[in-house]
């Protein structure tokens, strides 16, 4: 990687009692910074879980459409890399 950069991304919530987490037991605010995204909600056995996601940006520009005349991308070329997310529990 020449270059790269890490921004902030949304993570879905990763519950481990419940299949999903309800609107209403979010808390707020989320904690967002230039560097990652954390969204918390109340827990089962804990008070608050919470789970913060990042971007990494390898700084390699996305491929563009280019007319069928013009070379085809090379293999290096690829798009950024997704984000990651890692659940924190506050007990």
């Amino acid at each position: 990687m020449r270059h790269a950069t890490i921004g902030p991304a949304k993570a879905p919530p990763d519950p481990y009692w419940r299949k999903s987490v309800a609107r209403t037991l979010y808390l707020k605010p989320d904690v967002r910074t230039s560097r990652s995204h954390t969204v918390c909600w109340e827990g089962v056995i804990s008070p608050a879980v919470c789970t913060s996601g990042a971007q990494l940006c390898t700084g390699v520009p996305r491929p563009t459409m280019k007319p069928k005349n013009e070379r085809a991308a090379k293999s290096d070329d690829g798009p950024a890399m997704g984000a990651s997310t890692a659940g924190v529990t506050n007990n």
